[in-house]
């Protein structure tokens, strides 16, 4: 990190790259110094977005500069483990972090078990490979209890009221980025 700024690669281009790139080009804090997607042509893109040196079409060659603080991966959800054990984002903590007015709820790339495989090219974790390898048997209980409660005559939780204190937050925290301030949710 330099003159209290960090150096971001931007891994992918796509739609969630897009809206990864209009939230760190709105912090003057945050310097994209590449983007990196495989059709060189959606870095191209996003670029000029977050005044990016350079582009590049291979996540090795963005990660692996002496330039770069931090990586933002925005690449299929299928590919995030394999640039993981490809070491593409080898040195770097693999974590996202969620920050609310009571705390913060934190996600890591944790591996499925403490299993590594090792061979000549180093090793490999057992990470989840997509989405619902991670959150299958929560969604799927959250499905049972619906059907349970309908079966049952009861309103299932959650429920609409459920909804829109959610859509609050979600508004506050859009607000809050806006106008560089904390936001209430008695506000929204």
């Amino acid at each position: 990190m330099k003159n209290d700024r960090i150096a971001v690669a931007l891994l992918g281009a796509g739609r969630i790259g897009q809206e990864h790139a209009k939230n760190l080009a709105a912090f003057p804090q945050v310097e994209v110094v590449v983007v990196c997607d495989p059709r060189i042509e959606g870095a191209e893109t996003l670029r000029p977005l977050v005044r990016a040196r350079d582009v590049t079409p291979s996540p090795e060659e963005a990660v692996n500069r002496n330039d770069v603080d931090a990586v933002v991966i925005c690449t299929p959800t299928d590919t995030h483990a394999a640039l993981i054990e490809r070491r593409a984002v080898y040195g770097y903590d693999i974590i996202t972090e969620v920050f609310g007015e009571n705390g913060k709820i934190v996600v890591q790339a944790e591996p499925k078990t403490p299993l590594r495989e090792y061979n000549k090219d180093g090793y490999r974790l057992d990470h989840y490979h997509f989405f619902m390898d991670r959150f299958g048997p929560a969604f799927r209980a959250e499905l049972e209890a619906f059907f349970h409660a309908i079966a049952n005559g009861r309103s299932p939780r959650p429920g609409p009221g459920d909804a829109v204190e959610s859509l609050k937050i979600a508004l506050a925290a859009t607000r809050s980025l806006k106008e560089g301030r904390s936001v209430k949710l008695t506000e929204i």
